[in-house]
């Protein structure tokens, strides 16, 4: 990555236009506590904070010295976070970090399903990663039938997730039991807006809801910047922000918003 000092070298700081040099896999929350936060990466193993992303711990999920793999996880509580890593980049599986990030503890729980992770809203001890739910913080975890993979969870806790990777299936149950709903090619990413009460999917460069009455995908934004790999929604006001797709290396576009809906679209990277 490109860094700058202004003082003859004492200190240096990050200097670019969008890009760091850093393949971030993905940024997950605690639903039950949003102080509590998690960073996968590909190179730099991850990253643990709970202060709400002020203060951030290396965790070093791999076990390698040089830095290593994550794709995946959650923040349990602000001692824990399960993780998905792996040696090879064949065969992944789940290690839970303990002391606040540092020490690892590997599972035999292999992972051959999407590598997200997620929780369950109003019960602190389901997670799940991957194809598996736990019910105790990750001591002991279950295959799911249906689901391969959950993204999101709304305040009511309802799950939304994919079986597979491109069908779009949800539980009320917390998990336990899974409904088919549509099957959409392209499907990047899953969120539950909660201001305006409604799942959205992102495939491509365009965002969708599902409709219950007709069961058909409603395309209600495009990203006029074209693709996107992951996103968010602001459970406060509906603002959308998503990520370009990790093969745009040195893109100048990192970060997108919109605020009107997807009308209008700005780039939020330095230029």
């Amino acid at each position: 990555m490109a860094m700058r000092s202004t003082d003859g070298g004492k200190t240096f700081k990050w200097s670019g236009s969008g890009y760091n040099g850093s393949c971030t896999t993905g940024i997950y929350m605690n639903v039950n506590n949003y102080d509590l936060i998690f960073c996968s990466n590909q190179d730099y193993n991850g990253a643990f904070s709970t202060d709400g992303g002020k203060i951030w711990t290396y965790t070093p999920c791999s076990g390698n010295a040089w830095g290593g793999y994550s794709y995946g996880g959650y923040p349990i509580d602000n001692n824990t976070c399960a993780v998905i890593t792996t040696k090879d980049k064949k065969d992944f599986y789940i290690v839970i970090m303990t002391d606040g990030g540092i020490t690892l503890n590997e599972t035999e729980v292999f992972v051959k399903g999407q590598k997200v992770g997620c929780g369950l809203v109003g019960n602190e001890n389901v997670i799940f990663l991957g194809e598996w739910r736990s019910e105790d913080k990750g001591a002991t975890w279950t295959e799911m039938e249906g689901c391969t993979g959950v993204y999101t969870c709304s305040n009511d806790g309802v799950l939304y997730g994919k079986d597979g990777n491109f069908q779009l299936v949800r539980s009320t149950d917390g998990g336990k039991t899974w409904e088919k709903l549509r099957m959409t090619e392209g499907l990047a990413d899953i969120k539950y807006d909660e201001f305006n009460k409604r799942v959205l999917l992102l495939s491509g460069s365009n965002i969708m809801t599902y409709n219950e009455e007709t069961k058909k995908l409603d395309v209600v934004m495009k990203n006029s910047f074209g693709g996107g790999s992951h996103f968010d929604v602001d459970p406060r006001n509906g603002n959308v922000y998503i990520s370009m797709p990790s093969t745009a290396r040195c893109n100048q576009v990192g970060v997108v918003r919109t605020t009107d809906g997807g009308k209008t679209w700005v780039n939020l990277c330095r230029e």
